[in-house]
């Protein structure tokens, strides 16, 4: 079981890009896993989904169905609050249907409960 302590690195670990914005900003984002994720993993998600990277997309989508199956209750609101909510509030949002294809069925479930 994945610890909410563990977030910000279990993300980092799996796309070791966002190590550098995190080393940057530490200073903001230390205990603030909340924050990282609905800023930086959020605006890298909007940049991959932009590029149509679709393996990339799927990369980040099992990351998203992995955390939901296996982090501790605090992980999973982590997930779906600053991801699946989030992602789908902003603005420049990318195409909603083209990334539900990405979607593992507790993402789904996660969308559909919030969205439908």
């Amino acid at each position: 079981m994945y610890s909410f302590d563990d977030a910000i690195f279990l993300l980092i670990d799996k796309f070791p890009m966002l190590g550098s914005v995190y080393k940057e900003y530490e200073y903001l984002y230390k205990d603030s896993q909340f924050v990282f994720y609905g800023v930086e993993f959020i605006r890298y998600i909007i940049d991959v989904a932009n590029q149509r990277n679709t393996k990339e997309l799927q990369t980040i989508f099992d990351f998203v169905e992995d955390m939901l199956v296996n982090g501790d209750e605090t992980t999973q609101n982590l997930i779906e609050v600053e991801i699946v909510e989030r992602l789908f509030l902003k603005q420049d949002e990318p195409d909603i249907e083209e990334l539900k294809l990405y979607f593992g069925k507790l993402t789904m479930k996660s969308y559909k409960e919030c969205f439908e």
